[in-house]
This record gives structure tokens, C-alpha cells and sequence, in this order.
């Protein structure tokens, strides 16, 4: 029987193509394992608060954290209806993960994320 690997039509590596994509998000990826590894001391502090927080209260935070994000999309969603486009809440929580994430993570008085909701709005064809 002969052996696939040796015959003229076997190409493992045919579709793989290196895209600039790909070189970045192998790279964050290498960066944040090295992080991961150097702050691994930092990571197991975090694991004890979390073993030893009462248990109650955590999923009281993450079902208050979920409304939160749940009522952003909904007010997106009422302000896109008024725009006369019926986006689906469900889509439109994802976005305001990332507008949410944006504004906290950059200081910049809201104004990132905001940006980000008008990119996400020219996805759909809506002049601001």
C-alpha cells in the first residue's frame, strides 16, 4: 500500500497562508503567554480571591453585570429603530461587549467607543 504522504497530491499545508493577520494574532498570542507566565504568581492570587469569595455573590455580580449589558442592547436597539433598522438584541450584544470593553479600557471620555458603534453602524449602511 503506498503511503499518502509521498504521493504528488498530498499538500498539508495548501490552504494555510500567512496572513498579516495571522502573524499579529500569533503574536499577541506569544505575548500573552509570556505575560501569563511572568505574571503567574499575580494569577494565583486571583484564583485563591475567587476560591474563597462567597459563591452567592459572584453569580449576583455576573447576572447584574449581564443585565447591564442586556439593557445597553436594548437601548441601542430602540435607537436604531427610531433610524428604521430592527437589528435583533442578540446581535447587538457583541458590540456592546466591545463598546463597553473600549470605553473602559481607553480613557477617553467615551469617545472611543462611540467611535466603534459609528464603524459598527456603516457595517449596515447608516449615515450618523
Amino acid at each position: 500500500m503506498e503511503d499518502p504522504q509521498h504521493t504528488p497530491e498530498y499538500q498539508p499545508m495548501k490552504h494555510f497562508r500567512m496572513t498579516k493577520a495571522r502573524i499579529v494574532f500569533y503574536f499577541i498570542t506569544l505575548v500573552a503567554i509570556v505575560l501569563m507566565y511572568i505574571k503567574i504568581d499575580e494569577l494565583r492570587l486571583i484564583t485563591d480571591i475567587f476560591a474563597q469569595s462567597d459563591f452567592y455573590w459572584l453569580l449576583a455580580i455576573i447576572i447584574a453585570q449581564w443585565l447591564s449589558y442586556h439593557f445597553l442592547a436594548l437601548n441601542y436597539h430602540e435607537v436604531l429603530r427610531m433610524k428604521g433598522i430592527n437589528l435583533p438584541v442578540h446581535e447587538l450584544f457583541p458590540m456592546v461587549l466591545v463598546v463597553q470593553f473600549i470605553n473602559q479600557a481607553l480613557p477617553s471620555a467615551n469617545i472611543s467607543g462611540q467611535a466603534f458603534f459609528i464603524y459598527y453602524l456603516r457595517r449596515y449602511s447608516v449615515g450618523v
